[in-house]
């Protein structure tokens, strides 16, 4: 029970690094594009990139898994991750970046795959939530580290990667001592039963390609918001940039608390149970901030999605054997990943070309499906029926 303890704290500190990527470029881009002298649209680039070695990455999973544990793969993920950071703070040129934009994605596809196929197939989605909270801290902490570095005298950007790249050296290191010899079996905490054996396991292409596409939609539904709610609520309609940052803000921090709620209520409710609330919860507060603008809207819809992703990771052991859990959880962030790439990345041209005011709408379209698909996998569990 200790050293599940201690593996567990690895990977924890494994998932709060994969936050830091993220919440810092959105404080360092400005800069970026300033000294390589390339328009402020080319981020767009920069994302694809990275979803398709982030997508490259995850989709591998099954098969790496078959040689390294999930765990360690996480943790090798880590180091794949410094050679990014390290990259960004020497990067003589644009092209050069873009290069270790490559690496970066890589990495983070084999930290996030790894750690969620380790998690999900150890523990309830109790401790999953509680695993993606913390790269919600990564991702909170992470722009304060940038800001300060692009602002204080004598410092840059680079500056402010090669701290993130000590930090993440540091976590992974801790990563890869403690995950070197593995463990066989972990029990839950307080003893408790892992996922309960069904009578039946979902089966078959239909069923897996559904549980994959779901994380393709819900993909384009979070990452549509954080990308585009700026934009739109500056340009259509009115507000401050000063007033609208504050959005971004108040959504991933409802995220993180959408989390913890779960985290706290523990096995008291089942995974699916959870997902169904968030997505619900979601439509409400998508619908009430469409008419209003209120920024309790978007908090609704950052706490309705909080439990969503680690929720549905943790219903994989539920609906599927366990022999596939890796291959599938590595398919579904490559899912994510695309959905980022294809749908929140793509919703920026119909937001450009037709009108902004489609940003709620669409995104409103990507979760409802993503529920749908959902229950289509649950109504197939509950009849017993191995294949759709």
């Amino acid at each position: 029970m200790k050293r599940t303890y201690v593996v567990l704290t690895a990977v924890f500190l494994g998932f709060f690094a994969l936050g830091l990527p993220d919440g810092a470029f959105g404080v360092a881009w400005p800069h970026i594009r300033q000294e390589y002298s390339v328009p402020l649209e080319r981020a767009g680039f920069i994302f694809v990139i990275h979803s398709i070695f982030y997508a490259i990455a995850t989709s591998r999973l099954g098969f790496i898994s078959r040689y390294i544990k999930e765990e360690k793969i996480g943790s090798y993920g880590l180091f794949i991750m410094v050679l990014g950071l390290l990259g960004f703070a020497f990067a003589p040129s644009f092209f050069v970046h873009i290069l270790f934009v490559a690496i970066m994605g890589s990495g983070m596809g084999l930290v996030d795959g790894g750690f969620n196929a380790f998690v999900a197939k150890h523990f309830s989605g109790r401790i999953m939530n509680l695993l993606h909270c913390c790269w919600g801290v990564g991702a909170m902490v992470s722009p304060l580290i940038m800001t300060y570095a692009v602002v204080a005298d004598g410092f840059t950007w680079r500056i402010g990667y090669g701290v993130l790249a000590f930090l993440v050296v540091s976590i992974a290191t801790l990563a890869r001592i403690n995950t070197k010899k593995g463990i066989k079996d972990f029990p839950l905490i307080k003893g408790k039963t892992l996922t309960p054996s069904p009578t039946v396991y979902l089966k078959g292409k239909l069923n897996e390609s559904i549980a994959v596409i779901m994380f393709f939609f819900y993909g384009g539904a979070e990452y549509g918001i954080s990308f585009w709610v700026v934009s739109t609520l500056t340009e259509s309609r009115g507000l401050s940039t000063e007033a609208a940052g504050l959005y971004p803000a108040v959504f991933y921090g409802a995220i993180m608390a959408g989390r913890l709620l779960f985290v706290f209520l523990g096995d008291k409710v089942k995974a699916i149970n959870a997902v169904r609330f968030g997505i619900v919860l979601s439509i409400f507060g998508l619908i009430s901030f469409f008419f209003t603008t209120n920024i309790a809207g978007i908090a609704l819809v950052g706490f309705g999605f909080g439990p969503v992703i680690p929720c549905a990771v943790s219903e994989v052991t539920r609906r599927f054997e366990p022999a596939a859990t890796s291959r599938l959880v590595g398919y579904q962030f490559a899912a994510l990943s695309g959905g980022i790439a294809i749908l929140a990345t793509g919703l920026g041209w119909f937001l450009g070309n037709v009108s902004l005011e489609i940003l709620f709408p669409a995104v409103l379209g990507f979760i409802i499906l993503a529920g749908v698909l959902n229950e289509i996998l649950e109504s197939a569990l509950k009849r017993g029926t191995p294949y759709v």
